[in-house]
């Protein structure tokens, strides 16, 4: 029954935070990276990169035109995530439940995968799926992103 609710809710229109004001903070904050010196600008690119998934991936991976990040359930969920990465622990032995078609894969594997990356080149990553070809996929995704997005390479 849960299922079938899910399902009929506008998620084009779904409203989380009642709120755009997280827009307005990431806007004021590329107007102020904008106006430092380039190597500290990259070096603040780099910062955010590494750790906030929201900008990352709405921002950086260009995301934005998935419908999906630029909504307030996407900043929420970022923010969630980052959250338990940075001030509780880590996210090693977490289990997000989120709704089927939450965006789990795209948040969990595919942005935190590169900011892990990002952080720890030499550490060993593990991606794994009910298939292996999904496990590709996501692979593939990650490693488009780190050969050719230039902000991902500075």
């Amino acid at each position: 029954m849960e299922g079938q609710i899910l399902q009929r809710i506008d998620w084009e229109n779904f409203d989380e935070i009642n709120d755009f004001s997280y827009r307005l903070k990431y806007k004021k904050l590329e107007e102020g990276i904008k106006k430092l010196p380039q190597a500290k600008r990259v070096k603040m690119y780099r910062f955010l990169c590494e750790n906030d998934s929201y900008y990352l991936g709405r921002y950086v991976m260009g995301m934005g035109f998935n419908t999906f990040m630029d909504k307030p359930y996407a900043y929420a969920r970022c923010q969630e995530v980052d959250t338990y990465d940075f001030e509780q622990g880590g996210l090693d032995g977490r289990l997000f439940l989120w709704f089927r078609g939450g965006f789990k894969s795209t948040i969990l594997t595919i942005i935190k995968g590169i900011q892990r990356i990002l952080r720890d080149p030499n550490q060993t990553r593990l991606i794994v799926s009910y298939k292996a070809s999904k496990a590709k996929e996501w692979l593939q995704v990650i490693m488009r992103e780190l050969e050719t997005n230039e902000w991902i390479k500075a």
